[in-house]
């Protein structure tokens, strides 16, 4: 590639330059598909994600919104025409796309007939009686333009009100717009600037809030991806070879396809490296948008959903059961609200004897003084144990999965004291396919599935109906049982649930000031002084989430004081493990209440609940109740009082310092604002006229000089060719 003037202006041009424009000729109609596949992908998302009712009619929105927008942007006339234009085009046929107001084309074609038939006769056969032929199409068109306003208006007085819409014309409307102008904008911005980016930054946008909303359809964005990069190259080309044509630059006919191979593979590559490459989040700035934006955006999305009702649920994209089981997390939200509606999940029948009738219930209530929940035995109806304390939640650490028939134990009878427990369970609302059975599930009615951590050691099953049968064997210790279980943790026991991430110092140093404090020798003695301290916590639901970067246990014993199971829960597990006590985090739901009628517990996701459970060589594991609004669990035999020493006052809470903005994301801020002051002094050319070598602006100055000086020779004669502008 070398410098030429044969291509000056005004010279003839060269076979070399007509064969590359030709080339070029040939090589857009390439662009022109590469931009139809990723406009595509926009209706070919939405299809896979079901919410929209026939949404792949969208691709012939497609294919005539992108080539109005490709005929336009190749036109002559003024831009602010051409939107005016594109944009009319665009309601006019999102209008007729959406509301379908043509009829099919056999009406316009009986109408014409009928209309030609009327004429021959009036103008042949004079026959004046025939009245005029009833215009069918005309009918439809009125019609139809009759109920799509009064479908618009129905819907703009329930959006107003807040009443639920099941129309969905105005949502077909949005959406064909929608549609029409981010393609239609591709396709001039394309044609008009070459500006790749800028022409499909909105239609990438379209693409990925569908995605992001329906958690349907990331491969449509991975193939837009692609193309998006192939079609930069393409333009970054074209740009290049207009600047070289302009300059007189002579280069060969084969760049172009070189290039464009170079940046498909190259495009190829980046994408690869995007998809292995680990997903992060900058989880402070999206905290603090969540907690500042993200009530108002609920509320916004409620009253979406109230307005276009009428849309097809979004299904959520199906798990596998290995999936199922083996994900962690806490049964509540972090920041759960008050509000939560009470609905009933389940119906629970067992084995153990029912409650007294309630006039029964409230004469032994009022007579002993006991509180009517110890009238029966309490239960948990548990769904998954967790052994990894993350310092923001709990996980699993080992996940094996057995298949087991049904009626055949997983799992020996224990040999320490328990009771048989059969329940029935009666799913109303099932999540997934993890079901719920007392402390040691052993055997299912049904066949059955079990994610174990290792020998006896269940972290959830699974059945595939909503009704089954569980018999488990439940530990029944009396108290001296466990004062006495003093023994050697096993190797596996302690190696799991001893462990304990870097939890702050404070942390640790309260638990031991607690069973200190106690006189708890015992791990039975530690666990009572433990619940105890924690069971003076307020329980609140509204209590406000914890910093992404801040240990929930600290958080809670330090900070908020107050919150729900999670919280106390997490806080008894972490505070028994740094004082040598081997516990785990259980959950699912409590008890709930009795119901008479149907001989069952009725369960409901107020009940949703969490506990700790503490291992005992030789009894296993045992739950115990930090939340302060259950009942701690009573056993059998003589109390063994803690010894009388007070328990240390709770630690004075540290108030938080309310910033609007992380410090790490004003940092953040800093930095882009330098980088985009950076990037505007180097677009301005002040920062690369220092950086230029002096030797190569010598040149650059010389070379335009011998270039002007030979082009003035050249025009103007002899004279002129012997004067020298660059002589000094």
């Amino acid at each position: 590639m070398g410098a030429g003037g044969g291509l000056g202006k005004g010279a003839p041009m060269s076979t070399t330059s007509w064969a590359i424009r030709r080339q070029s000729d040939r090589s857009r109609w390439l662009l022109y598909s590469l931009l139809l596949v990723a406009a595509a992908c926009l209706p070919l998302s939405i299809t896979d994600s079901h919410w929209l009712p026939g949404a792949e009619r969208l691709l012939y929105m497609v294919f005539w919104s992108m080539l109005a927008g490709i005929v336009l942007g190749r036109s002559r006339f003024p831009g602010w025409l051409m939107w005016v234009v594109g944009m009319a085009a665009g309601i006019t046929y999102s209008v007729q796309f959406a509301l379908r107001l043509l009829p099919s084309p056999g009406v316009f074609m009986g109408d014409l007939r009928d209309a030609l038939g009327w004429a021959w006769q009036l103008l042949f056969q004079h026959q004046w009686s025939a009245p005029f032929p009833t215009m069918q199409a005309g009918v439809h068109i009125a019609t139809e333009i009759r109920l799509a306003i009064a479908a618009v208006s129905d819907w703009l007085v329930a959006a107003s009100t807040g009443v639920v819409s099941e129309d969905i014309t105005v949502l077909w409307l949005l959406v064909s717009f929608t549609v029409w102008v981010v393609c239609w904008y591709a396709g001039y911005e394309m044609m008009r600037t070459q500006r790749a980016l800028v022409a499909l930054l909105p239609l990438g946008v379209a693409i990925v809030s569908n995605v992001a909303v329906t958690w349907v359809g990331a491969g449509y964005v991975h193939i837009f991806a692609a193309l998006m990069l192939v079609i930069l190259v393409y333009t970054n080309v074209n740009r290049l070879e207009r600047i070289w044509e302009r300059l007189g630059v002579d280069f060969s006919a084969e760049l172009r396809r070189d290039t464009l191979l170079a940046g498909a593979g190259i495009s190829v590559l980046v994408l690869t490296l995007a998809l292995i490459m680990p997903y992060a989040t900058y989880s402070r700035a999206v905290d603090f948008f969540w907690t500042n934006y993200g009530p108002a955006l609920q509320r916004f999305y409620d009253r979406l959903d109230r307005a276009f009702a009428g849309r097809e649920p979004i299904p959520e994209p199906p798990k596998a059961f290995e999936e199922q089981m083996t994900q962690g997390f806490l049964p509540h939200e972090v920041g759960l609200s008050g509000d939560l509606p009470e609905s009933l999940v389940m119906l629970v029948q067992v084995s153990d004897p029912p409650p007294p009738a309630p006039d029964v219930i409230d004469q032994i209530s009022i007579a002993e003084g006991l509180d009517p929940r110890r009238l029966v035995e309490r239960r948990y109806w548990r769904q998954r144990t967790y052994d990894v304390y993350t310092g923001q939640g709990w996980d699993t650490s080992e996940r094996n999965i057995e298949e087991v028939p049904g009626l055949e134990p997983w799992r020996e009878p224990p040999d320490y004291p328990h009771t048989v427990v059969t329940q029935t369970y009666t799913l109303l609302r099932p999540r997934s396919n993890v079901v719920f059975g007392v402390n040691a599930p052993t055997t299912v009615d049904l066949d059955y599935r079990v994610l174990y951590r290792g020998e006896d050691d269940m972290v959830a099953f699974s059945v595939e109906q909503p009704q089954y049968t569980v018999v488990s064997y439940a530990p029944q210790p009396e108290i001296t049982d466990l004062l006495t279980a003093e023994g050697e943790y096993p190797a596996e026991i302690a190696e799991r649930y001893l462990a304990l991430p870097r939890v702050p110092q404070r942390v640790i140093d309260l638990a031991q000031e607690i069973v200190s404090a106690a006189g708890a020798e015992t791990r039975y003695d530690k666990a009572r002084a433990i619940e105890l301290y924690l069971r003076r916590f307020v329980y609140d639901l509204d209590v406000p989430p914890p910093p992404p970067d801040q240990d929930i246990t600290d958080y809670f014993l330090f900070e908020a004081q107050r919150g729900f199971c999670d919280y106390s829960a997490s806080a008894m597990v972490v505070m028994l493990r740094a004082v040598g006590v081997a516990a785990r985090y259980a959950s699912g739901y409590g008890m709930g209440h009795y119901d008479y009628a149907r001989d069952a517990w009725a369960v409901t996701t107020l009940n949703a609940h969490a506990w700790a459970e503490v291992y005992f060589p030789g009894l296993g594991w045992i739950e115990f109740e930090p939340t302060p609004i259950e009942l701690p669990r009573e056993f059998a035999g003589a109390p063994a009082p803690l010894p009388p020493q007070p328990l240390p006052q709770m630690p004075l809470r540290d108030e938080p310092v309310e910033s609007r903005l992380p410090p790490s994301l004003w940092v953040g801020v800093a930095v882009l604002g330098a980088a985009l002051v950076a990037l505007r002094i180097w677009s301005l050319g002040l920062l690369r006229s220092r950086l230029r070598d002096p030797g190569e602006v010598v040149r650059r100055t010389y070379d335009a000089c011998w270039t002007a000086r030979a082009g003035s020779a050249w025009s103007h004669g002899g004279a002129r060719r012997r004067r020298s502008t660059c002589a000094t």
